[in-house]
């Protein structure tokens, strides 16, 4: 399958461009952009490498352009357009005359080649209403040049009998790319708090309704329309949630939880916005965050107590391997191994509570593969058993083995770099980064507890067969993987959050000096009744 983006180097286009592996039998890609946002640097270093992609440089509005264009194109995703909402009262008559022009010269070419067409829309064309609103609402009233043009568009396809479309009306865009843009609302707020300026907000809008989009939705509807092959001729609205501006005490922050955007979270954090700010309801981010089921955000925000007592966020799954212990082992000291993105430990000795990150479990391996074949995994470890180590490499690393001698309790997986490795054969390559994973963990385990013969395993690395032959050599123990005691391996996590909860409201201790380096023992987070 071929598809033509157009617009691709803006906020949406960036995304998708960075997402084509999502897509499926996708062969050829044409891109079109006139580089007015001089954002070319989004062409490079891009992550897919199976695709073939061709950039033409070019303005939409001139229609010979599409003469470049010489295969069959399966989808069109027509992206460019002016979208600044604000500026277009300044320059109405410029939004029609591009925009709108575009759009016809894009349905055309789609007519030629038989082409289905993914059209973008905007919420902003029902204008202000009292009601709750759908796609059916016929009440249209755009407050916008640019909203007026949207719908103007919308009505033009309506007409056309032989054209597969599908029309999404997208709310407010919020999301990090490299064609981010700074007059939405979202991202205008976030960068002025990096900034340290005063986020305006005016009385009339305290109690309007605004809907959002969050773009990794926007970016996921289109795949799956695509995918799905779903082009019905229909509008549909896409959305993550509306949200109303709750008194002047809403913060970004608030938004970004709400929305699900752990990179602004921790962007917002980093430079040093309160993670318990409050709004004019009483509610902090983890209250929106839990509302609106963001998985990703609630453990981040969940560290939060340990964090603000001196700890280091993680682990806090130890707590509950303790639990496991005790009735795996009620006398007899052990430690619990789980290889997830990050290796981490728990030694469980009746109350003997001793925990810490060790270094990289899986997220080496997995980068490194993505990263060059745009693989997500090495599946049971069939790539790492084709290759040989080089221990050369594996020597000269471990002299100076930063991960043990460092005194951190926890590690971040952005924080692991496969860049000494690089130069090797792919096989190889993934080879000795699967011993090297197993290494790191054996000698920080055999160095820090000889007397303790029995490790068990947990996490997703369980499963790569070339990892756990390599620990088995080199682990001067016991290795017994969970699932052996009736327990699944893939669930140990979610089910430690879920009893972290429950001893969290019944105020218990869930992080301890030994696990997270908290300065006490202390509970997590706050409960919330009210939602």
């Amino acid at each position: 399958m071929n598809i033509l983006i157009t617009g691709v180097l803006g906020h949406i286009g960036s995304s998708l461009l960075d997402n084509l592996s999502k897509i499926k039998n996708l062969k050829k890609v044409y891109l079109i952009d006139n580089a007015r946002s001089n954002n070319l640097n989004i062409l490079f270093n891009l992550k897919n490498k199976r695709v073939k992609i061709n950039f033409i440089y070019g303005d939409l509005i001139n229609k010979k352009i599409f003469n470049k264009i010489n295969d069959k194109i399966h989808t069109v995703i027509h992206l460019a357009s002016i979208t600044n909402a604000e500026q277009s009262f300044k320059n109405k008559k410029l939004i029609f005359e591009n925009n709108y022009s575009i759009f016809k010269n894009v349905v055309n070419f789609c007519l030629k080649k038989n082409a289905r067409l993914i059209h973008l829309s905007s919420t902003s064309v029902y204008g202000q209403s009292e009601k709750i609103v759908d796609e059916n609402f016929k009440d249209l009233e755009p407050r916008s040049p640019y909203a007026e043009e949207k719908l103007l568009e919308e009505n033009y396809l309506k007409r056309l009998k032989k054209i597969k479309f599908i029309t999404f009306r997208l709310g407010t865009i919020s999301g990090i790319s490299k064609g981010m843009r700074f007059h939405t609302a979202v991202n205008k707020f976030c960068l002025k708090t990096i900034l340290g300026e005063e986020i305006p907000v005016w009385t009339n809008a305290l109690h309007q309704y605004r809907p959002y989009c969050s773009l990794k939705d926007a970016t996921n509807a289109i795949i799956q329309i695509i995918n799905k092959n779903a082009f019905d001729n229909q509008i549909y609205n896409v959305l993550t949630k509306n949200y109303r501006f709750d008194g002047f005490y809403w913060r970004p922050i608030h938004l970004a939880s709400h929305l699900g955007n752990k990179e602004l979270v921790e962007l917002l954090i980093s430079k040093g916005v309160d993670i318990n700010t409050k709004t004019g309801g009483e509610e902090r981010p983890l209250h929106y965050a839990a509302i609106f089921d963001q998985k990703e955000i609630i453990p981040y925000l969940a560290r939060n107590n340990d964090i603000l007592n001196g700890g280091e966020g993680a682990p806090l799954t130890p707590v509950y391997h303790s639990l496991l212990s005790k009735k795996i082992f009620p006398n007899e000291p052990c430690i619990f191994l789980n290889i997830g993105g990050v290796s981490n430990f728990t030694y469980c000795n009746n109350d003997e509570l001793v925990a810490r990150d060790i270094g990289p479990g899986n997220v080496l391996i997995d980068e490194y593969l993505k990263t060059t074949k745009n693989i997500d995994f090495d599946k049971n470890g069939e790539i790492a058993s084709t290759g040989q180590i080089n221990m050369d490499i594996i020597n000269q690393f471990i002299e100076h083995d930063i991960y043990s001698s460092q005194d951190r309790h926890s590690y971040d997986r952005n924080e692991f770099d496969f860049n000494f490795i690089k130069g090797l054969v792919f096989e190889d390559a993934v080879a000795t980064l699967n011993y090297f994973t197993a290494l790191i963990i054996s000698n920080y385990l055999n160095n820090n507890f000889i007397n303790c013969s029995k490790v068990i395993l947990c996490g997703g690395g369980r499963k790569n067969k070339t990892l756990m032959q390599n620990l088995k050599n080199l682990l001067k123990k016991n290795i017994i993987e969970i699932d052996k005691y009736n327990y699944d391996g893939d669930f140990i996590e979610s089910q430690a959050f879920a009893y972290l909860a429950i001893r969290s409201y019944l105020k218990k201790n869930i992080s301890f000096p030994s696990t997270t380096k908290v300065s006490k023992p202390v509970s997590g987070g706050e409960i919330f009744k009210n939602f």
